[in-house]
């Protein structure tokens, strides 16, 4: 069974079950395309976790 990208959560689960209105959807996108281009490939749910998370996060306050 193939991981759900993130991308994929977001746009077939998450936006419907929370009614999120297409510029949030936007946002949250724009968020996923900066975490693709921090792993170097698109994300998806096995890439979440703590240590990532951080990574993130800092690389993301010196770019």
């Amino acid at each position: 069974m193939m991981t759900m990208r993130l991308r994929e959560l977001l746009v077939d689960r998450v936006a419907p079950l929370k009614n999120l209105s297409d510029r949030s959807v936007k946002m949250y996108e724009s968020t996923l395309d900066r975490f693709r281009d921090f792993l170097g490939h698109e994300p998806t749910v096995d890439d979440l976790d703590d240590l990532t998370a951080a990574k993130f996060i800092r690389w993301r306050q010196s770019t």
